[in-house]
């Protein structure tokens, strides 16, 4: 099995083959640095790839290699995030989730609350994730988007900056 940056690295060298991929150049602050009472923030910045993101061309799962309760989770989760992503992680999702599964294939699937978990945590090994605080997840931006171009990339500046 290939690790997430193996399946990036196959997955830019097919689309590099298909046409020009668009960039933007995200900065953030890394850390800041308390230099006998002058804090200097060390600024970093990453290439954020910028077209079809919003649901990353759609084979994004098979690339990461996720089961299926996972990608199932990961379109739920997509589906009922906020305008930052985020979704609270606990018992009131899971079981909805579940019961949202069951009732679009008839009850021909239902996950129990240990496979819910075992597969958020998948998403958030693979860093489709982001676990914010106890009970808060963010859909990762840098992979899912649903809103305007410019408040992901602003997104993703918040996630990489550190006060």
């Amino acid at each position: 099995m290939f690790s997430l940056k193996e399946y990036f690295t196959i997955f830019e060298v097919a689309k590099q083959t298909m046409g020009k991929k668009k960039t933007q150049k995200v900065y953030y602050t890394q850390q800041v640095i308390d230099d006998g009472g002058v804090r200097i923030p060390i600024r970093k910045s990453k290439d954020v790839i910028c077209s079809f993101t919003k649901r990353y061309h759609n084979s994004l799962y098979l690339l990461v290699g996720l089961p299926s309760s996972s990608r199932d989770l990961l379109d739920y989760l997509c589906e009922h995030a906020d305008q930052n992503n985020m979704v609270a992680s606990n018992l009131k999702l899971r079981m909805d989730y579940i019961r949202f599964i069951s009732d679009i294939s008839s009850k021909t699937i239902i996950y129990s609350d240990a496979t819910v978990k075992k597969a958020l945590s998948t998403l958030i090994k693979r860093g489709l994730v982001i676990t914010m605080s106890r009970g808060l997840v963010q859909v990762n931006p840098e992979y899912f988007y649903g809103l305007t171009e410019s408040k992901r990339i602003n997104l993703i500046q918040k996630n990489y900056h550190h006060d």
